[in-house]
């Protein structure tokens, strides 16, 4: 593939001379412009598929899922008011259980705070 890339160089060489400077501006503005599109539309990508893992926290909790996210090497997305969390979409179920601590094996009813942290109902 290098040499594909040179050979195609090489081809375009003497026609980028031929062009005046106005002309070798505008080529050089599109290129550049061309090439932000792509790396924005791969960026976009590479985010895409994100689904609300908790939402409506607030921000201390929020920043503490974050900060376990990040410790389990996890890709979030913390949104821009920070009270909402979201993961990949196929990851979500197994990110929720993942944050989840275990649970008493004597309590009847137990609860799930966003952090992991384990709330025992009382027994009716």
């Amino acid at each position: 593939m290098g040499s594909q890339l040179t050979k195609a160089i090489d081809q375009s060489l003497p026609f980028v001379s031929t062009l005046n400077l106005r002309q070798k501006i505008v080529l050089g503005v599109s290129l550049v412009a061309a090439l932000g599109v792509f790396g924005v539309s791969v960026h976009l990508m590479g985010n895409g598929d994100l689904k609300t893992l908790y939402s409506g926290l607030p921000p201390a909790e929020a920043q503490e899922i974050s900060r376990r996210l990040g410790a389990k090497d996890i890709r979030y997305e913390l949104s821009k008011d920070g009270t909402a969390i979201s993961v990949p979409a196929g990851r979500v179920d197994d990110i929720r259980m993942q944050l989840a601590p275990e649970v008493d094996a004597r309590a009847t009813r137990c609860s799930i705070s966003p952090i992991g942290r384990a709330v025992t109902l009382p027994k009716k």
